[in-house]
């Protein structure tokens, strides 16, 4: 099973993992689950970062690079199908990353980790 995780996933899993749930931290620690990231939350990370609105203990590279690696992770880009199935999410949450990684598990049929309930308003799984 492919997981997508959300980026407060992503981070918490690095810097507070007594955040996640159990069922969460199962997964994550599941070597038999395919565990992605994709390319949004590494960007949404990189302008927190760079703006001020979060910090990361580390070189923020190293930190992607890292937690990618303790997570066994592979990162998923965002595609031209991703982008246009934007257009036809409703708009029960404007943040425009969460919308793309709403899209790219609408397009590949894998779950979010996530625990945000605007999510869970939307045609996809989510795993808590």
């Amino acid at each position: 099973m492919t997981c997508l995780l959300d980026t407060h996933i992503l981070l918490w899993s690095a810097l507070e993992p007594e955040k996640l749930s159990r069922k969460t931290l199962d997964i994550i620690e599941n070597q038999e689950k395919s565990l992605v990231i994709s390319t949004a939350s590494v960007w949404e990370i990189v302008t927190k970062v760079s703006i001020g609105k979060l910090n990361i203990p580390m070189d923020i590279e190293a930190f992607i690079r890292t937690t990618l690696s303790r997570l066994n992770a592979r990162i998923i880009d965002i595609t031209l199908d991703d982008t246009l199935g934007i257009g036809s999410l409703p708009l029960h949450h404007k943040d425009p990353f969460d919308r793309i990684l709403i899209s790219q598990s609408r397009n590949r049929e894998i779950p979010i980790i996530t625990k945000d309930a605007q999510i869970s308003r939307y045609d996809v799984e989510i795993i808590w």
